[in-house]
């Protein structure tokens, strides 16, 4: 072989050689760069997306502790309310007093206000329910005939504080 020939083969050989290794350093190198980039732009977006959870449920907390602040929905005396303990769907009506009235029209203006909110409802100790619109059926006859519904011991209410919870009668 001549040595034009050993020198032209010896150069394409150096610079295909150079192209490979570089190649894959750069790709390589890239790859992981591209990685990096992606995982930036995702940690940006969920740390985006938990401010705006953040303040969504910081929102509805302030609502519920105005809500429950409300001088009507913390009347202690719930004795004339709607009872739904011991209803029986088929002769059961509602008995709404002026207070319980006043309670359901908060609730349902809120209710009506905020498109996310579906339903409030406040429960009491004594069986009486006061939600922000009627119910067509007892739910003590919904609960019977729906046996996958699980029906949790009362809770405390854990966003407001004590002095708050409680109204005049000194109950929840």
């Amino acid at each position: 072989m001549k040595l034009t020939t050993k020198l032209i083969l010896l150069f394409i050989a150096t610079t295909l050689s150079t192209i490979i290794v570089m190649g894959l350093f750069l790709y390589d190198g890239l790859w992981n760069d591209r990685f990096k980039s992606i995982q930036r732009e995702i940690t940006k977006q969920l740390d985006d997306i938990d401010f705006m959870v953040k303040i969504f449920f910081d929102g509805v907390e302030n609502d519920v502790c105005a809500l429950e602040a409300n001088e009507y929905v913390r009347f202690g005396d719930d004795r004339n309310f709607t009872s739904f303990l011991n209803a029986d769907e088929p002769t059961f009506k509602y008995h709404i007093g002026t207070l319980e009235q006043k309670i359901i029209h908060i609730f349902n203006t809120y209710r009506l206000n905020h498109p996310f909110v579906n339903s409030i409802y406040v429960g009491r100790e004594n069986g009486s329910f006061v939600r922000s619109y009627k119910l067509r059926t007892p739910l003590n006859s919904i609960i019977r005939h729906e046996s996958n519904i699980f029906s949790p011991p009362a809770l405390s209410w854990p966003l407001a504080p004590d002095h708050a919870r409680t109204g005049s009668a000194g109950k929840v």
